[in-house]
């Protein structure tokens, strides 16, 4: 959208052309990471959602250090606050999908993000506007689209029920219908957990670059491609943290063993 907003082609620069790219692969892959909860062999398995997310963390951190084939090493402890915010995300993102799938889950927590990211831009940093009402016209229809993901689910889920129900659909043969046979992919989760944890995902993991902002206004220089060092070895702080923090709930307050099963053959 033209308009101070955005510039057109020939307008771009080429740091503006590689914004443009970074932005498109983020769409990519940030859009994609998801799909593997769904692969058969995973949804056979019904690894712990902390283990899923343990080893997205392991690669987040090893491949952080190829950027060091191309930069300078840069360190910031700021790096582990994007931790604290990328980590919880991420094991919430596993159980909305396995609760209320792809589509649904990543629509809701992918609006929800660009919201809280247009919060710490315009309100918490001043960021302005090149265009003011297309913005506002933009946020609102993602919330009208956020709304919409999350509660067309529940209307068709309910309308499916109402024509499965056999006391509406055949009441005179009521006994002689059997009930349907159980999902192949039953949701590990309710729904409305698996909403919960949609939401948790945008809200909370929408903040996951806002400490490399505040970093540069408090004098720290550190770039983007720089931050990524911080970045992965916050992430994998964080993840152990997390994850010996739940070791002790299941075996202290659940009775079970320390740590879950990591599936190594498989995942």
């Amino acid at each position: 959208v033209h308009g101070g907003a955005f510039p057109l082609p020939h307008e771009m620069s080429c740091g503006t052309v590689h914004g443009v790219l970074c932005v498109i692969g983020s769409i990519v892959f940030f859009g994609s990471f998801i799909l593997f909860v769904k692969i058969p062999a995973v949804t056979r398995l019904n690894p712990d959602p902390v283990v899923f997310q343990t080893y997205k963390s392991f690669w987040a951190f090893v491949t952080s250090f190829l950027i060091l084939t191309v930069r300078d090493f840069e360190y910031t402890p700021i790096g582990i606050v994007s931790g604290l915010f990328w980590v919880p995300a991420g094991i919430s993102a596993v159980i909305a999908v396995r609760s209320i799938g792809i589509a649904v889950g990543e629509g809701i927590w992918s609006g929800l993000i660009v919201i809280v990211n247009c919060i710490w831009g315009l309100v918490v940093f001043n960021e302005g506007l090149g265009n003011a009402p297309l913005t506002l016209c933009g946020i609102a229809l993602l919330l009208l689209g956020v709304v919409g993901m999350a509660t067309t689910k529940l209307i068709v889920a309910k309308m499916q029920k109402l024509k499965s129900d056999p006391v509406l659909v055949e009441p005179l043969i009521v006994d002689e219908v059997t009930p349907p046979p159980p999902a192949h992919d039953a949701p590990a989760y309710p729904k409305h957990i698996g909403f919960a944890a949609a939401m948790f995902n945008g809200i909370w993991g929408g903040s996951i670059y806002a400490p490399l902002k505040i970093a540069k206004e408090h004098g720290i220089n550190t770039s983007g491609p720089g931050y990524l060092v911080s970045f992965g070895i916050g992430v994998a702080i964080v993840q152990v943290f997390i994850l010996l923090v739940y070791g002790v709930v299941r075996r202290c307050f659940l009775g079970k063993s320390f740590f879950p099963d990591f599936h190594f053959k498989t995942l």
